[in-house]
């Protein structure tokens, strides 16, 4: 993997301080030195001055410069566990909250809780702060989705500073990282397969392209579509973001309403985004699931009321929870074990009665 020119200046550093060739209470060089030797912008030059101070290698004198400090050493135990999520609000959240606190309470440590609403600035600064804080261990449903933006680099630094750090229901798939998670994909193929053995076969995906879980859903129902439908048409699947889903869904549903065929079954990713579907159709004077089925992910309490009883997916969030705890206290307990543990759990698939069975 190819190093940013940040990461290049915080190795030399680091090195020329583990060698002692920059002691203890020594003046590093100035932001002008180091730009002038590296050849880089002063962005990139207090990038890596400021990850040297997260990391306890150097502090700052104001208007004087960076001295030396030394790497701080985690001697002692704060009995605090970050935990940083989406939505404090969300049904989620309360799951996954309730299934940490049974374990970690029962050990004597407690939830330090951060709420990033999905901005990735705002988990920036979260990660940031439970560093200062010196949380014992993080656990944390990152923001990530292929080709966006992430903080990528500041959860290397949990894990290069030896806290323990778990990821939910969320992975960075081409990195080495504890997690515990939802087999999404999988998931995405069963609905496509149910909605198939119900005679569907004009199928609708609905899904957020910012939200990686989801992306596997869709990519998932796809999958099995695209084996057994020949004549697909793509311009069935319907992409939103954080941003612009509540805005533009009135609008593409009755662009699907227009379309000669249309679909028959929307496969939407979360109960939440099903449930914005359902009042759109019946705003737009149709009805579920006698126009048109549609289902969901997550079993959200709101999703089995009668008038709505959506088919859905169960989300394991309690499990997770506890898992993530357990995986968290081994790394505390044995900060020497260096093998990854990765869960992914089996979809539990929950019918009820929004999905028509066509003749």
């Amino acid at each position: 993997m190819i190093k940013k020119k940040y990461q290049i200046i915080e190795e030399w550093l680091i090195n020329k301080i583990e060698r002692h060739e920059i002691s203890v209470g020594d003046k590093l060089p100035s932001e002008n030195e180091l730009c002038s030797k590296f050849k880089v912008s002063r962005n990139v030059v207090r990038q890596a001055l400021s990850n040297l101070k997260i990391s306890g290698y150097v502090k700052s004198v104001d208007k004087i410069g960076y001295f030396c400090e030394g790497p701080q050493q985690r001697n002692k135990l704060t009995k605090n566990i970050g935990f940083i999520a989406y939505y404090s609000n969300s049904y989620i959240f309360p799951r996954l909250i309730n299934g940490c606190d049974h374990v970690l309470f029962k050990k004597g440590f407690h939830l330090v809780l951060g709420n990033t609403e999905y901005n990735l600035k705002r988990e920036k600064s979260l990660l940031l702060d439970f560093l200062e804080k010196n949380v014992d261990g993080l656990i944390i449903e990152p923001i990530f989705a292929p080709k966006n933006p992430s903080n990528l680099y500041l959860l290397d630094e949990y894990v290069n500073r030896g806290i323990p750090l778990v990821l939910l229901d969320n992975t960075f798939p081409d990195r080495d990282f504890n997690y515990v998670c939802l087999d999404d994909f999988t998931a995405g193929k069963m609905i496509a397969e149910y909605v198939y053995n119900k005679g569907h076969r004009n199928i609708g995906i609905i899904y957020k392209d910012d939200y990686y879980p989801k992306i596997q859903r869709k990519n998932g129902a796809l999958s099995y579509i695209n084996e057994h439908i020949a004549d697909y048409d793509i311009d069935n699947v319907i992409s939103f973001n954080e941003d612009s889903f509540s805005t533009n869904l009135k609008e593409q549903i009755a662009r699907i309403f227009d379309k000669k065929p249309r679909p028959n079954v929307l496969i939407c990713t979360s109960d939440e985004d099903a449930l914005n579907v359902i009042s759109a159709i019946k705003e737009a004077g149709f009805s579920v699931p006698d126009d048109i089925s549609v289902t969901g992910f997550d079993n959200w309490d709101l999703a089995g009321v009668s008038d709505i009883n959506l088919t859905t997916f169960e989300h394991p969030g309690e499990q997770m929870g506890r898992i993530a705890a357990d995986i968290i206290l081994n790394k505390i307990e044995n900060p020497n074990l260096e093998i990854k543990t990765q869960i992914v759990i089996k979809p539990k698939f929950i019918e009820r009665k929004s999905v028509l069975e066509l003749k």
